[in-house]
């Protein structure tokens, strides 16, 4: 039925809105967050290309075989925002929503089984091994979240970091690079790495700027910008952050002040944390987010000096 919403008459976009919407579930606002765009946006392209498929008269079947391969890569696109909305939920109380990624798996593997000379879908099927390695270090027992430098890596699945690896090693030798492979290696070089004071950020960096030039978007350009407290120190990184938040598209972003908020907290100037971390409220995060963010508030409210 995913490659049956793939038609090739409707524009990516549009394929990848209706695939979410018809067959996975999602909401606007889910959808929209998927795609880093607006929810009233994504209402007008479900709009136009259910108009379009009635005026067009186009026949919703499911391709033959020959087809199939055409519409691999949008349906490979659709499997890996269905297990980012999972991973990093943007509605609902919980932070992970497993039952998404884990369908995106089975669905990807099943995928691998018929195509199994397609580089890409390994590389698709690392990266997704790799976060799923993780589900149950990133939220405490409260379902609160649990930063990634304070995760207890002993929690990581180890058989699911195998899998990452025999995938990975399955994508390379592919005459094309992809986001896929890049972000899988990303992964990778997290899941080996000792702790979070051994994690090679050079090579992180290096594998971002690629990264950026296989598919540029400013989420991937704040991801730099934050590797760079690592590379450089946390005020190298707070100006380049300061920067990205005159990005169009990183306006609205609640990542983006909860980041610099954060950071601020770690120079211990927690009454720019405040600021920072309570701009990233009226953003509209996600529940535990927003349980998140609070927290860190109140923590650094205790930490102001009395006046």
């Amino acid at each position: 039925m995913i490659f049956a919403c793939c038609h090739s008459s409707l524009d990516v976009k549009s394929q990848l809105a209706l695939t979410l919407k018809t067959l996975c579930g999602f909401g606007s606002r889910e959808i929209a967050h998927a795609l880093l765009t607006s929810e009233s946006t994504i209402q007008k392209r479900l709009y136009r290309a259910r108009e379009k498929i009635r005026r067009s008269e186009i026949p919703f079947a499911i391709p033959q075989a020959g087809q199939l391969a055409e519409r691999l890569d949008v349906v490979m696109l659709s499997l890996y925002l269905l297990f980012n909305e999972g991973y990093n939920s943007s509605s609902g109380e919980s932070v992970i929503r497993k039952e998404l990624c884990l369908e995106a798996i089975r669905l990807a593997t099943l995928l691998a089984d018929r195509f199994e000379d397609n580089r890409k879908l390994h590389a698709l099927l690392s990266l997704m091994c790799f976060h799923a390695a993780r589900f149950d270090a990133r939220i405490d027992k409260r379902g609160a979240i649990i930063l990634f430098e304070d995760q207890d890596r002993a929690s990581w699945n180890k058989e699911l970091i195998n899998a990452g690896m025999h995938h990975l090693k399955r994508s390379i030798y592919d005459e094309t690079l992809t986001p896929y492979h890049v972000e899988a290696r990303i992964a990778a070089e997290h899941c080996l790495a000792g702790s979070f004071e051994q994690t090679n950020w050079e090579v992180i960096y290096d594998q971002y700027v690629m990264l950026d030039q296989l598919k540029p978007n400013p989420v991937i350009k704040l991801n730099l910008a934050i590797i760079q407290s690592k590379l450089k120190g946390i005020e190298e990184s707070l100006l380049l952050l300061k920067d990205l938040s005159n990005h169009p598209e990183l306006k609205e972003y609640h990542l983006l002040p909860a980041t610099q908020g954060i950071f601020y907290m770690k120079l211990k100037n927690y009454p720019k944390a405040v600021e920072f971390l309570t701009h990233s409220l009226t953003l509209n995060p996600s529940e535990r987010e927003r349980a998140f963010i609070e927290s860190k508030i109140v923590e650094c409210k205790k930490l102001l000096p009395a006046r």
